[in-house]
């Protein structure tokens, strides 16, 4: 990704992920990549740029979910206690 606006479009996208996955409702672990397309509303690409580089990142974990993939957000690791 060499174009900066690029980028931030793509850093944007992740971030109303992380945003969206951490509204869940009661009861619910997961969003699909269906849902999270519907509600934010943006390009099919950017989308799947952002969840890629969220699941390197270790934010969220991807499952096959019939014809789409659900989307689980990842707790934040800890830092390692101090001895």
């Amino acid at each position: 990704m060499n174009d900066p606006e690029f980028r931030k479009e793509v850093d944007a996208t992740a971030a109303r992920i992380l945003e969206s996955l951490g509204r869940l409702a009661p009861g619910r672990a997961e969003k699909t990549v269906w849902e999270l397309k519907m509600e934010l509303k943006v390009s099919h690409t950017t989308l799947h740029l952002a969840l890629g580089m969220l699941m390197e990142r270790g934010a969220l974990a991807l499952r096959p979910d019939k014809l789409t993939y659900a989307v689980t957000p990842q707790p934040s690791p800890q830092p390692a206690p101090q001895q």
